[in-house]
């Protein structure tokens, strides 16, 4: 139920959500003036959306009447281009209708073996007795596990870590660019403008020589949008848009599952002990890990790497929600991290329980209270393939490695692009006695 709707001038509220907005939204303050209210921002009026009910409303029910924001995804569009993560209306049906066959279900478990293969080569190639920058290792995999399964390339011809910073930085820059309307027109004549369009360009080489000397497989989604007539432009975007929203937003919710269970002991001990009894390297499913799914369930409640969803009203006439008048244009933030942490559907809601997700307990949750995925025609395509892409890493990561991290101070989420830690997710690794 809604419980409320404020308006606020331009305050400490306000000023709390430009600063770090998933944590404005779930704090105690936003909790007590409702689940649904209205910020006055400069230039744009965006409602805060706490509230399931308005979520289902919004990105379900009366979905036609919002699209993707001007904020962060229309930005996407002017910095990069076109692409099925970029575009609405028809273009998006016809990119959806091309794309879904790779995201499938059936599709994901023959990744599996790959998924695999990379994952461990990739957690084998990590140093150990020395700091290492978790996010950035864990992230080029994933960029490898992608480029693999979904657009078959056999090659990289370039430096993974390089290209996973390009993309980072970029929607690093078009998140800052989406925080204040006059950032667009004024961030042309920055040194980021720049450095963004240089990074483009090698992107655009990257992609130009893998496709020149036919680097993909049969029947990868490289090879149908080629056959489909999309241009090497738009086939880069398409790369670029799926490895930033999968590698980095997998990543996050690898390391805040590995930061949680190194805060909670008797969780780490028994996710390692259930690695233990079921692992065969090479050959394991990821189904056979109940406890640390449970965990990274319960890491994605706390900690949802896509922190919300942003949509605007488009509706000439505008909308009426719980009596409330939407002009075209505003802009409705559905918090996933505000609803995760929404006392009114959680209990506890800020502590790590992973028995929420335990022996048939997700059937008490009330719907449209988790979404880590997304809801609506927009949820992540890659949502099949996300979780088999942690647990097999994670896996791979706890069983060859203890893990502490270098400091003792807590993480902190900042909300950019994904929901990262503010002082980043640097940790040492130990090489296990039995490995």
């Amino acid at each position: 139920m809604i419980n409320l709707i404020h308006n606020y001038f331009f305050d400490d509220l306000s000023r709390a959500f430009l600063d770090n907005a998933a944590k404005c939204t779930a704090s105690g303050e936003v909790y007590k003036k409702g689940d649904f209210f209205k910020l006055n921002m400069p230039l744009t009026s965006i409602y805060i959306v706490n509230d399931p009910d308005v979520l289902k409303y919004v990105l379900i029910d009366n979905e036609p009447k919002y699209e993707k924001s001007r904020i962060y995804w229309k930005e996407l569009r002017r910095v990069i281009g076109k692409a099925m993560g970029s575009v609405e209306g028809d273009e998006w049906t016809v990119l959806k209708q091309i794309q879904k066959s790779f995201f499938t279900k059936s599709q994901v478990e023959r990744y599996l073996e790959d998924v695999r293969n990379i994952s461990n080569e990739g957690v084998f190639a990590l140093p150990d007795d020395q700091k290492i920058n978790l996010l950035a290792e864990l992230s080029a995999t994933n960029f490898r596990i992608i480029l693999k399964t979904i657009f078959g390339i056999k090659t990289t011809e370039g430096n993974i870590h390089t290209l996973v910073k390009i993309i980072d930085d970029g929607e690093a820059f078009i998140f800052w660019r989406s925080k204040y309307p006059w950032r667009p027109f004024t961030s042309i004549f920055t040194k980021r403008w720049f450095t963004t369009q240089k990074s483009l360009r090698i992107c655009t080489d990257w992609v130009k020589t893998l496709l020149d000397h036919k680097h993909y497989a049969k029947n990868s989604l490289t090879e149908i949008l080629l056959e489909k007539g999309y241009s090497y432009n738009h086939i880069r975007n398409e790369m670029i848009i799926h490895l930033g929203a999968s590698t980095e937003t997998v990543a996050v919710a690898e390391c805040w599952t590995v930061y949680l269970l190194t805060q909670h002991p008797s969780w780490y001990v028994k996710v390692k002990q259930e690695i233990s009894a079921h692992f065969n390297e090479g050959n394991f499913d990821p189904v056979q890990f109940p406890v640390l799914t449970a965990c990274v369930k319960e890491a994605m409640r706390l900690y949802p790497p896509s922190h919300a969803i942003v949509r605007d009203c488009v509706c000439e006439q505008g909308d009426l929600i719980a009596g409330q008048k939407i002009n075209k244009g505003d802009v409705m933030y559905i918090s996933a991290y505000g609803i995760h942490r929404n006392p009114n559907f959680w209990q506890e809601p800020d502590r790590f329980i992973p028995e929420r997700f335990l022996h048939n307990n997700e059937k008490n949750i009330e719907i449209n209270t988790y979404f880590p995925f997304g809801a609506g025609k927009h949820a992540c395509i890659g949502k099949y393939l996300a979780m088999p892409m942690v647990l097999t890493t994670l896996v791979h990561l706890l069983n060859r490695y203890t893990i502490t991290f270098d400091d003792t101070v807590p993480k902190e989420p900042v909300s950019l692009s994904t929901l990262k830690s503010k002082n980043g997710f640097f940790v040492n690794l130990i090489k296990n006695q039995q490995i």
